[in-house]
């Protein structure tokens, strides 16, 4: 679980068409928040009461958008405890029963129904949703459990994945519901920062690229592998 919760999500972050920046949780509150609409948490497992006082207090505000997944905050370091899940995602959890590998049906506004796991591996504990004020996404496979919940309150908005997958979905719809800029849409890699937006693709062709100001450009690519570099404010290309 630990190397898919951070593999496995960061890629499917990069292909989202959404910028990001890969974060440590010790430096979380060194950076300045306001410049961020969604924070995904890949391996979490494990957070001191004062972080997860921070992750409550500090990043969980100002219409901000958290995804949390598998076991954010099962151990303190020294004690294992389901009722710190419950209160860093701000929903009321439970321990799930689940035989053999487990899988996950889930169905997302404006996506299709998708199943993904973490193929031939059996995982134990595993937790699930019990909170009636959560919405309901997904669920184990052949069991009414809740593996994939929002809660939304005045503060933020609070998303729990009961496991990763190796799939670009469900995140991508996340983080576009939670109104992060998305550049691209077809699956390209994404990398921005300092004025400069960076897209790679694996084929050529046709490729639009929304603009931060909403503007859309279209680049027809030769065949193969490609990477545009861009001034991210006027979209002029400054890698010939």
């Amino acid at each position: 679980v630990s190397n898919a919760a951070i593999d496995y999500v960061y890629l499917a972050i990069l292909r989202s068409g959404v910028a990001c920046d890969p974060i440590h949780i010790d430096d979380l509150p060194l950076i300045d928040l306001s410049r961020y609409r969604t924070v995904v948490f890949g391996n979490t497992f494990v957070l001191s009461s004062k972080q997860r006082e921070f992750l409550t207090t500090t990043v969980a505000r100002d219409g901000r958008t958290l995804v949390w997944f598998y076991a954010p905050g099962f151990s303190d370091g020294r004690s294992l405890d389901l009722s710190h899940i419950s209160e860093v995602t701000g929903m009321r959890m439970a321990a799930a029963q689940v035989e053999g590998m487990p899988r996950i049906t889930c169905t997302l506004p404006g996506d299709s129904t998708r199943s993904f796991g973490l193929g031939e591996s059996t995982i134990s504990p595993l937790f699930c949703v019990n909170d009636p004020e959560a919405s309901q996404f997904g669920l184990f496979a052949h069991t009414q459990q809740v593996a994939v919940a929002r809660k939304a309150t005045r503060e933020c908005t609070s998303w729990y994945i009961a496991l990763p997958g190796k799939d670009i979905e469900p995140l991508r719809s996340i983080l576009r519901q939670s109104q992060a800029h998305a550049y691209v849409s077809a699956g390209e890699i994404v990398y921005a920062g300092g004025g400069v937006l960076g897209i790679h693709m694996k084929d050529g062709g046709k490729h639009q690229v929304v603009l931060r100001d909403g503007r859309k450009l279209t680049f027809d690519l030769p065949e193969g592998a490609a990477t545009l570099l861009l001034d991210a404010k006027t979209g002029k290309s400054i890698l010939e």
